[in-house]
């Protein structure tokens, strides 16, 4: 959980930023598919080592980018 709350945190001021640049509902869109493909990968990629990662530090990038994408939502 602490992996997904430091992306999350990383990006609330850029969030604003790019809604107020793009507008939210581009952002929030795109964050949306970003996130939504990160949640559906954690199932595979903890069978499935990818390259020289482990399916533990896999799980903790995909959990970081979660909460980087999820940071930008804030409208």
């Amino acid at each position: 959980m602490s992996s997904f709350f430091w992306g999350y945190m990383a990006t609330q001021v850029v969030g604003g930023w790019l809604s107020d640049r793009y507008g939210g509902e581009v952002v929030l869109g795109n964050a949306a598919i970003g996130w939504s493909f990160c949640t559906l990968v954690i199932p595979f990629i903890s069978f499935f080592p990818i390259l020289f990662v482990s399916p533990t530090r896999a799980i903790i990038i995909s959990r970081v980018f979660t909460g980087l994408l999820q940071g930008t939502e804030h409208l």
